[in-house]
């Protein structure tokens, strides 16, 4: 028999919806247990629980701030507890970037029978070494993008503004209220033996492809070849992103002087006269500087089966 663990916010609107999917559940082949996060009680300590309990199949029934705190969980446990579980997402949640580039599994149904056949794909992981709120030098995991500059202001918007007109709406006029208040900052990036340097709206180091609610910001990321898509958004300005955002969405590379794309396995962050935001899968996580490696095929997880 199959163990199926599912972490939920215990808040969710959805929660109802995904308790009924379970009831119909085949209940001779899979046991189910549901882990629900608290203000108390996070998804990267359930996660840690739901591992020792033999856990199969991980659900993540939630967005990328709930993807982001599983994988840190996960990544704490030893190797071994590890490979024996695979990961899954039911995007429920208020940003669901990472989804996107995964393939989305809408139901438990549609997820179930992805595992059984076998619809797995060994994902990498982001490694941040970073500072955080407090000064403090913190490390941290990511799975979809980290981005410098204005993305930490943004993500910090973001989260103070209620969402009662809609995700798409809060992630959007957070982007131009933040490029309306930004301003841009000289850094130096240094990147598997290379060098950039400049003033930079924001500096993307993507796994996955989508942020701020759909925006294809890194259109060659794969996450599976072992390293990252680096974009550097240079000297740019609110009008710059008005004019490209048809591009960004279609998932369509920027052409323009001040916006460039790298592939990089190992990067370096370091700002000058003041520290710079950090926004890590969705959220602020601190501020410069910071060192980010890639952690190889160290992640399961089930993936859409679109045929």
């Amino acid at each position: 028999m199959q163990n199926i663990c599912i972490i939920i916010n215990s808040r969710s609107r959805l929660k109802k919806r995904l308790l009924q999917q379970l009831s119909s559940l085949d209940q001779n082949h899979y046991r189910y247990s549901l882990f629900e996060t608290t203000p108390l009680i996070n998804a990267t300590t359930l996660t840690k629980q739901a591992l020792s309990s033999s856990c199969n199949l991980l659900i993540i029934a939630g967005g990328d701030g709930t993807v982001n705190e599983v994988i840190n969980g996960y990544m704490a446990l030893e190797q071994a507890m590890r490979l024996q579980v695979t990961l899954a997402i039911l995007p429920i949640g208020s940003g669901n970037d990472f989804s996107k580039t995964l393939g989305q599994t809408t139901t438990l149904s549609q997820i179930i029978k992805c595992y059984r056949n076998t619809r797995i794909v060994d994902t990498d992981v982001g490694l941040m070494h970073f500072f955080n709120n407090e000064g403090t030098p913190a490390n941290r995991y990511f799975i979809n993008i980290a981005d410098v500059g204005i993305g930490g202001d943004i993500a910090q918007i973001v989260n103070r503004k209620k969402k009662c007109l809609g995700a798409s709406w809060a992630y959007h006029s957070a982007i131009i209220q933040g490029l309306m208040g930004y301003q841009n900052r000289e850094i130096e990036v240094t990147f598997d033996s290379q060098l950039w340097h400049g003033d930079i709206l924001g500096l993307i180091i993507a796994n996955g492809r989508y942020f701020g609610h759909g925006l294809c910001i890194a259109p060659d990321a794969r996450l599976d070849d072992m390293e990252f898509e680096m974009v550097t958004l240079g000297d740019l300005g609110i009008f710059d992103y008005l004019k490209y955002l048809g591009r960004i969405k279609r998932g369509e590379k920027i052409i323009h002087p001040q916006v460039s794309y790298h592939q990089a396995r190992n990067i370096r962050v370091k700002s000058f006269r003041h520290p710079l935001p950090i926004d890590m899968d969705g959220e602020f996580v601190g501020y410069t500087p910071m060192e980010v490696s890639v952690i190889p095929k160290a992640v399961r997880f089930v993936v859409a089966d679109n045929s």
